[in-house]
């Protein structure tokens, strides 16, 4: 469940570690909590403070969302947001959709950046299809936190891809507890802090909500 605590106040070791504060905050962000990997989702804005505190990512996702907000006639309408990857990348990223058709393909000879021939190639498909680096899901305007909750359908192919069964996840900044009910379904150890005791409330009651319901379908 989540405290209503400073994210500060974690302790011990995690297995993936959730930063989604409002991206405002990250230029005050000086701490981090001991994990095998973090998840930081930001903007092109504070995107620098994050690489000052962690540094150069491991991998780079972006989420791209059609229903995009204006920021200035002089710039674009801003439709995506960065969600940086760092420490270990342990798990393979077939966390999509399963693949109905497996059957062995032919692939070119070619290498994407270089003309070195591959010779012949024949990719098996897996079970289900690999993680895309960009990640289409709609925003969660409208729902707990207007804004600012993130969608269950952005977090669950990254949990799913960092973690496996029994993990330990830190998620310092709550809000609507979406990592929260992510983390119930995929069967993880979560530990959630929000400082603002109405949104703990109410992301508390999210999560129970959820639970409930999960343990209905097993």
């Amino acid at each position: 469940m989540i405290k209503n605590d400073d994210f500060r106040n974690g302790a011990g070791k995690y297995d993936l570690a959730m930063f989604d504060p409002p991206f405002k905050m990250w230029e005050d962000i000086k701490w981090m909590p001991d994990a095998r990997t973090y998840c930081c989702f930001t903007n092109f804005q504070n995107r620098g403070y994050v690489e000052d505190l962690f540094g150069r990512p491991k991998f780079e996702l972006i989420w791209h969302f059609k229903d995009g907000r204006w920021v200035s006639h002089k710039m674009p309408r801003l439709t995506h947001e960065h969600i940086l990857i760092y420490g270990e990348l342990r798990n393979e990223a077939y966390t999509g959709e399963h693949n109905a058709n497996r059957n062995p393909v032919k692939k070119g000879r070619g290498c994407i950046g270089s003309d070195k021939n591959l010779g012949e190639r024949v990719y098996t498909p897996r079970g289900r299809k690999m993680l895309n680096s960009v990640l289409e899901v709609p925003r969660n305007v409208g729902k707990e936190l207007g804004v600012w909750g993130k969608p269950e359908g952005i977090a669950r192919p990254i949990m799913e891809w960092l973690c496996v069964g029994g993990d330990r996840v830190w998620d310092g900044f709550a809000g609507s507890g979406t990592f929260g009910v992510v983390a119930d379904e995929l069967g993880l150890k979560y530990e959630g802090y929000e400082i603002d005791p109405e949104n703990c409330r109410k992301a508390n009651e999210r999560i129970s909500r959820a639970k409930s319901n999960l343990s209905l379908y097993k």
